[in-house]
């Protein structure tokens, strides 16, 4: 009652509506009381209020100059306040339920109602209580995971998981890896967006309880386990469900620790509703909240021995799975990534579907295999369902560890990314493109000229800017361990424009060439065209006028032009011989 009524009183401090609706209703009240009722307000009420709405400007006993006035308002405010008071108690029970929600969950507010204690392997509750106690006398695993059928490869439903503690990360690739379009010079543009691929493997791991003798850590870590999940206790199977603390929690999972293998947790419930299974979150989290963990934090409940106070439950999936996700939510509110154990033997218990798509799956199921040892990397088990752990064995062999101890793998799975670079001509048009996706640390050999072009200018290599301010980069060379896709953009220089005029040498109408040429081009040698010169024919083009230069017939190349040139016509007299020109000995280019 006291919270629901802090909650109440909270609201009313931060909505207007709601104080001017209580406002109108105790006005009312109070003007249908009595006075002498005034004077019997107990000292409770009035602190109470007092404190609860000393932010709302609130008159709660009018004066009695101010009564006839209330009094005429009565019926308004009444009116008014019914209707406000009702949006303000949906509101305040909206808000109620959230704040109890959270409540519900946190493990430090949880009552534990059961008894408690801690036992070891060979103590009476153990022999009595433990869930797990038969199989371990016999060597077996959980009886979830019995069932003799084989592995198989994997293939494209192999199961895909995200890493222990994070969700599964997207797969994109872009459409396409370079830009073939000419770019105005000086823009940016941004590179592609990384080719992502989810790389999914399997980590080897173990668990274990007070059943396993660890005899050295150590040797348990360089024997290639990965990670061990570590039971921290379970509800005893009798009708009084005793809450245990199993006595080797301590000792291994700071073990575990000190020999740098990464650590889960797993409790056995026998819980027969929500509250129960909350109450043995909040019992597990009392010795575990002090660690932080690398792997899940999982809920095992098999029901499958007629002695087990949750055999009871058989079949009934719907209370099975709302006990499974009231301890997992207890245990994500408190940080940790929850998780299902379920198997073969008691699938049929768990909204498989539902469970799985808010928690991570571990699943129980032993393959006809022998060695177990030797399952090799990336074969995943004969079932359809999702799962991101699974428990393997119940009989492997670990160095440092005395007997039998049960084998799980981990579906990793790891976001790679690869990068593209793009080139960018700046201003000319089909600069090269590079299809490859390079791997984080990569040395990118970087493409040349090819047949990029941009009029007027020379390409004289590449920048990690248009302007050229970036880090440049010559044609051929490479670019180093490669962090992140990027754009280069072509770097030209201005070249120097050559025209080419033609001069009539004495004649008239001379051919022009408008072209605009630049350093290194190729000109064609114009022919006289319409050009004339009375009493002569025209032979030829010289670089100087009196034909002492170079000298072109037309229709010729003049190749790697250096600067501009005048052309004049060279005439041969028709009435003297002697201004007869050879034209064997002139260049032709």
């Amino acid at each position: 009652m006291g919270k629901r009524w802090k909650a109440f009183t909270d609201f009313l401090k931060r909505s207007k509506r709601g104080q001017k609706a209580l406002a109108g209703c105790l006005a009312g009240v109070l003007l249908a009381v009595p006075v002498i009722g005034m004077s019997g307000m107990s000292s409770f009420t009035e602190e109470t209020m007092s404190s609860s709405f000393s932010d709302a400007s609130v008159i709660f006993a009018p004066s009695s100059e101010a009564s006839s006035e209330i009094s005429s308002e009565i019926s308004s405010a009444i009116e008014s306040s019914e209707i406000v008071s009702s949006e303000t108690s949906s509101a305040s029970s909206e808000e109620s339920s959230e704040i109890s929600s959270e409540e519900e969950n946190d493990f430090e507010n949880i009552e534990i109602k059961s008894e408690t204690t801690v036992a070891g392997k060979d103590s009476v509750i153990a022999e009595e209580e433990d869930p797990q106690y038969d199989k371990n006398q016999v060597g077996g695993g959980a009886a979830g995971g019995v069932v003799n059928d084989p592995i198989i490869p994997p293939s494209s439903s192999e199961p895909s998981s995200s890493t222990p503690s994070s969700s599964k990360p997207s797969s994109s690739k872009p459409s396409s890896s370079g830009s073939s379009s000419s770019s105005a010079g000086g823009e940016e543009q941004d590179p592609l967006p990384p080719e992502e691929t989810v790389e999914t493997t399997m980590i080897r791991g173990i668990d274990v309880s007070y059943y396993q003798t660890i005899t050295d850590w150590n040797k348990v870590k360089a024997s290639g386990i990965d990670f061990v999940i570590i039971r921290v206790g379970y509800r005893g199977y009798g009708q009084s469900g005793t809450l245990v603390l199993d006595d080797q929690f301590e000792k291994n999972i700071q073990g575990a620790k000190a020999a740098g293998l990464k650590v889960g947790a797993y409790f056995f419930s026998q819980a027969l509703n929500e509250t129960e299974a909350r109450e043995e979150a909040a019992f597990m989290l009392k010795y575990l909240s002090k660690y932080s963990l690398d792997y899940p934090v999982a809920y095992d409940m098999e029901n499958f021995d007629p002695e087990f106070r949750t055999y009871k439950l058989w079949g009934n999936k719907t209370q099975i799975t709302k006990n499974a996700v009231a301890f997992c939510e207890v245990v994500k509110q408190a940080g940790y990534t929850p998780m299902v154990y379920y198997g073969s033997g008691n699938l049929v218990n768990f909204d498989t579907d539902l469970l799985s798509s808010k928690y991570k799956i571990w699943f129980a199921r032993y393959p006809n295999y022998t060695p177990v040892e030797d399952i090799p990397d990336k074969m995943k088990l004969n079932y359809d369902g999702h799962y991101d752990m699974w428990q393997f064995a119940s009989d492997g062999k670990v160095p440092g560890i005395t007997g039998n101890v049960d084998l799980n793998v981990y579906y990793a799975s790891t976001v790679v990314k690869r990068y593209f670079v793009s080139y960018n001509a700046n201003g000319g048009t089909n600069p090269p493109v590079d299809t490859t996706a390079y791997e984080k640390g990569a040395s990118i050999p970087l493409k040349g000229q090819e047949n990029m072009k941009r009029e007027g200018y020379s390409f004289t290599g590449w920048n990690t800017k248009p302007d050229g301010s970036g880090t440049s980069y010559a044609a051929g060379s490479s670019y180093p361990s490669v962090s992140g896709s990027l754009v280069l953009y072509a770097q030209w220089k201005k070249l120097d424009s050559i025209t080419i005029q033609y001069d009539a040498n004495g004649g008239e109408k001379p051919p022009t060439d408008s072209t605009t040429y630049y350093a290194g081009q190729t000109a064609i040698v114009a022919e006289a065209g319409e050009m004339f010169r009375n009493g002569y024919t025209f032979s030829g083009w010289n670089t100087k006028a009196n034909g002492t230069g170079t000298a072109y017939r037309p229709g010729v190349s003049i190749p790697n032009l250096k600067k501009s040139l005048t052309l004049y016509a060279q005439w041969k007299n028709n009435t003297s011989e002697s201004s007869k020109t050879d034209l064997s000995s002139v260049d032709e280019g």
